[in-house]
Protein backbone atom coordinates (compact mmCIF):
# COMPACT_ATOMS: atom_id res chain seq x y z
CA UNK A 1 0.00 0.00 0.00
CA UNK A 2 2.82 2.40 0.90
CA UNK A 3 4.48 1.60 -2.45
CA UNK A 4 1.29 2.56 -4.33
CA UNK A 5 0.98 5.87 -2.47
CA UNK A 6 4.65 6.63 -3.05
CA UNK A 7 4.31 5.74 -6.76
CA UNK A 8 1.25 8.00 -7.16
CA UNK A 9 2.97 10.86 -5.30
CA UNK A 10 6.05 10.63 -7.56
CA UNK A 11 3.87 10.45 -10.69
CA UNK A 12 1.96 13.59 -9.62
CA UNK A 13 5.20 15.48 -8.94
CA UNK A 14 6.74 14.53 -12.30
CA UNK A 15 3.62 15.26 -14.37
CA UNK A 16 3.87 18.78 -15.85
CA UNK A 17 0.96 21.11 -15.29
CA UNK A 18 -1.08 22.35 -18.26
CA UNK A 19 0.04 25.96 -17.81
CA UNK A 20 3.72 25.03 -17.89
CA UNK A 21 3.13 23.34 -21.26
CA UNK A 22 1.72 26.53 -22.84
CA UNK A 23 4.11 28.07 -25.34
CA UNK A 24 4.22 31.46 -27.03
CA UNK A 25 5.16 32.47 -30.57
CA UNK A 26 5.00 35.84 -32.29
CA UNK A 27 4.67 37.58 -35.65
CA UNK A 28 5.56 41.17 -36.48
CA UNK A 29 3.66 43.47 -38.83
CA UNK A 30 4.89 46.79 -40.15
CA UNK A 31 2.27 49.38 -41.04
CA UNK A 32 2.97 51.64 -44.04
CA UNK A 33 1.24 54.54 -45.71
CA UNK A 34 1.81 55.87 -49.23
CA UNK A 35 0.50 59.14 -50.64
CA UNK A 36 -0.64 58.85 -54.26
CA UNK A 37 0.24 59.67 -57.03
CA UNK A 38 2.72 56.87 -56.49
CA UNK A 39 5.28 57.63 -53.89
CA UNK A 40 7.50 55.70 -51.56
CA UNK A 41 5.78 54.04 -48.61
CA UNK A 42 6.66 55.26 -45.17
CA UNK A 43 6.61 53.03 -42.09
CA UNK A 44 4.42 54.47 -39.36
CA UNK A 45 3.99 51.64 -36.85
CA UNK A 46 5.00 48.15 -35.79
CA UNK A 47 2.50 45.64 -34.43
CA UNK A 48 3.77 42.63 -32.51
CA UNK A 49 1.30 39.78 -32.33
CA UNK A 50 1.68 37.14 -29.62
CA UNK A 51 -0.08 33.80 -29.71
CA UNK A 52 -0.15 30.97 -27.22
CA UNK A 53 -0.99 27.31 -27.65
CA UNK A 54 -0.86 24.10 -25.67
CA UNK A 55 2.43 22.52 -26.74
CA UNK A 56 5.54 22.94 -28.86
CA UNK A 57 4.23 20.65 -31.60
CA UNK A 58 1.46 23.23 -32.18
CA UNK A 59 3.84 26.18 -32.77
CA UNK A 60 2.20 27.08 -36.10
CA UNK A 61 -1.14 27.34 -34.29
CA UNK A 62 0.53 29.79 -31.89
CA UNK A 63 1.71 31.91 -34.85
CA UNK A 64 -1.76 31.76 -36.44
CA UNK A 65 -3.13 33.06 -33.12
CA UNK A 66 -0.51 35.84 -33.19
CA UNK A 67 -1.51 36.77 -36.75
CA UNK A 68 -5.18 36.79 -35.75
CA UNK A 69 -4.30 39.27 -32.99
CA UNK A 70 -2.54 41.51 -35.53
CA UNK A 71 -5.47 41.35 -37.94
CA UNK A 72 -7.96 42.19 -35.19
CA UNK A 73 -5.82 45.14 -34.00
CA UNK A 74 -5.41 46.63 -37.48
CA UNK A 75 -9.07 46.12 -38.39
CA UNK A 76 -10.16 47.93 -35.22
CA UNK A 77 -7.52 50.65 -35.72
CA UNK A 78 -9.04 51.45 -39.12
CA UNK A 79 -12.64 51.21 -37.88
CA UNK A 80 -11.84 53.79 -35.18
CA UNK A 81 -9.57 55.96 -37.41
CA UNK A 82 -11.05 59.23 -36.15
CA UNK A 83 -10.46 58.31 -32.51
CA UNK A 84 -7.57 59.74 -30.56
CA UNK A 85 -6.84 56.62 -28.52
CA UNK A 86 -5.63 53.17 -29.50
CA UNK A 87 -8.31 50.48 -29.46
CA UNK A 88 -7.95 47.87 -26.70
CA UNK A 89 -7.19 45.27 -29.41
CA UNK A 90 -3.84 47.04 -29.98
CA UNK A 91 -2.73 47.27 -26.34
CA UNK A 92 -1.63 43.71 -25.59
CA UNK A 93 -4.05 42.31 -23.08
CA UNK A 94 -4.81 38.69 -22.30
CA UNK A 95 -5.77 35.58 -24.19
CA UNK A 96 -4.23 33.44 -26.88
CA UNK A 97 -4.41 36.19 -29.56
CA UNK A 98 -2.76 39.46 -28.53
CA UNK A 99 -1.25 42.42 -30.36
CA UNK A 100 0.63 45.55 -29.28
CA UNK A 101 1.04 48.57 -31.58
CA UNK A 102 4.09 50.85 -31.36
CA UNK A 103 4.24 54.08 -33.38
CA UNK A 104 7.57 54.72 -35.11
CA UNK A 105 7.44 58.47 -34.39
CA UNK A 106 6.05 60.84 -31.83
CA UNK A 107 4.46 63.69 -33.79
CA UNK A 108 3.80 66.83 -31.77
CA UNK A 109 1.11 68.44 -33.88
CA UNK A 110 -1.37 65.60 -34.23
CA UNK A 111 -4.05 64.53 -31.83
CA UNK A 112 -3.30 61.36 -29.89
CA UNK A 113 -3.24 57.99 -31.61
CA UNK A 114 -5.41 58.80 -34.64
CA UNK A 115 -4.34 56.71 -37.64
CA UNK A 116 -6.20 59.17 -39.88
CA UNK A 117 -4.13 62.10 -38.55
CA UNK A 118 -0.89 60.12 -38.89
CA UNK A 119 -1.69 59.26 -42.51
CA UNK A 120 -2.47 62.92 -43.20
CA UNK A 121 0.73 64.08 -41.53
CA UNK A 122 2.77 61.61 -43.57
CA UNK A 123 1.06 62.66 -46.82
CA UNK A 124 1.00 66.41 -46.35
CA UNK A 125 3.70 67.39 -43.89
CA UNK A 126 6.73 65.46 -45.14
CA UNK A 127 8.02 65.45 -48.73
CA UNK A 128 4.86 66.58 -50.56
CA UNK A 129 4.20 69.86 -48.79
CA UNK A 130 2.88 71.54 -51.95
CA UNK A 131 0.20 68.98 -52.79
CA UNK A 132 -3.35 70.03 -51.99
CA UNK A 133 -5.28 66.78 -52.32
CA UNK A 134 -4.55 63.16 -53.07
CA UNK A 135 -5.20 59.64 -51.98
CA UNK A 136 -3.52 57.63 -49.25
CA UNK A 137 -2.99 53.90 -49.12
CA UNK A 138 -2.61 52.06 -45.84
CA UNK A 139 -1.08 48.59 -45.89
CA UNK A 140 0.98 46.24 -43.78
CA UNK A 141 3.57 43.53 -44.24
CA UNK A 142 3.86 40.58 -41.89
CA UNK A 143 7.07 38.78 -41.02
CA UNK A 144 7.62 35.60 -39.10
CA UNK A 145 7.73 31.86 -39.47
CA UNK A 146 5.03 29.51 -40.82
CA UNK A 147 1.59 30.65 -39.73
CA UNK A 148 2.35 34.40 -39.76
CA UNK A 149 1.67 35.04 -43.45
CA UNK A 150 -1.61 34.15 -45.08
CA UNK A 151 -1.46 31.44 -47.75
CA UNK A 152 -0.74 32.75 -51.23
CA UNK A 153 0.23 36.18 -49.94
CA UNK A 154 3.54 37.94 -50.35
CA UNK A 155 3.04 39.25 -46.85
CA UNK A 156 1.55 42.64 -47.85
CA UNK A 157 -2.11 43.34 -47.19
CA UNK A 158 -4.08 46.50 -47.94
CA UNK A 159 -6.28 47.99 -45.27
CA UNK A 160 -7.49 50.77 -47.55
CA UNK A 161 -6.73 51.99 -51.05
CA UNK A 162 -7.45 55.53 -52.22
CA UNK A 163 -8.42 57.20 -48.95
CA UNK A 164 -8.92 60.91 -49.78
CA UNK A 165 -6.52 63.30 -48.07
CA UNK A 166 -6.95 67.09 -48.07
CA UNK A 167 -3.57 68.64 -47.35
CA UNK A 168 -4.85 72.22 -47.34
CA UNK A 169 -7.19 71.44 -44.43
CA UNK A 170 -4.49 69.53 -42.55
CA UNK A 171 -2.01 72.42 -42.88
CA UNK A 172 -4.68 75.00 -41.98
CA UNK A 173 -5.41 73.04 -38.79
CA UNK A 174 -1.72 73.40 -37.85
CA UNK A 175 -0.91 69.70 -37.93
CA UNK A 176 2.33 69.96 -39.95
CA UNK A 177 5.51 70.16 -37.96
CA UNK A 178 8.80 68.34 -37.49
CA UNK A 179 8.64 64.75 -36.26
CA UNK A 180 10.37 63.67 -33.08
CA UNK A 181 11.77 60.15 -32.91
CA UNK A 182 10.32 57.83 -30.34
CA UNK A 183 12.68 57.35 -27.38
CA UNK A 184 13.78 60.97 -27.29
CA UNK A 185 16.49 60.61 -29.99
Amino acid sequence: MLKKILFVAIAVILTPSVSSADITRSCTARLYTTFLPPGKGSGIATVVGTGTCSRKSKANDCRRNARAGIDRCLRKLWETRGSFTLPPECKGGRGSQRATLHWTQIIKNIRGDSIKDRMGWNACCTGKRFETTGDDELYFGVGGDTGCKTKGSNGFNFIVKKYPTRCGEIRAAGRCGPPHRAGGG
